[in-house]
């Protein structure tokens, strides 16, 4: 899947708290590393609940497939198999994508 897609995943089993049951992800990961690792994808699990914290970053796009406004869970990015995801259901733009990524490069020390 190519960066910036939002598709479902089901990450179960999970432990404390982290995200579970099926879910949006944003896939973060480049088109080299899907090139270089097939069968996963590096993804940020979507949500619903604005918390107001700087890191979780509004999703937009207008292609973005999803109903309500949506923040990206910077803090618990994963890497997951492309067997626990369902087709795509769209992506956002590349603004959103940029600044995940940019604070996945704070969180990481990159």
């Amino acid at each position: 899947m190519k960066p910036g897609t939002i598709t479902f995943a089901k990450p179960d089993p999970t432990v404390g708290r982290e995200q579970t049951s099926w879910r949006p992800v944003l896939v973060v990961s480049s088109a080299e590393y899907a090139h270089f690792i097939p069968g996963l994808v590096i993804a940020v699990p979507l949500t619903t609940r604005d918390r107001g914290l700087p890191h979780h970053v509004s999703v937009t796009g207008e292609a973005m497939g999803l109903k309500s406004p949506t923040w990206a869970l910077s803090e618990q990015v994963c890497a997951v198999s492309t067997d626990r995801l369902r087709k795509p259901v769209g992506e956002c733009d590349q603004r959103t994508l940029v600044e995940v990524r940019s604070v996945l490069r704070r969180f990481l020390d990159l």
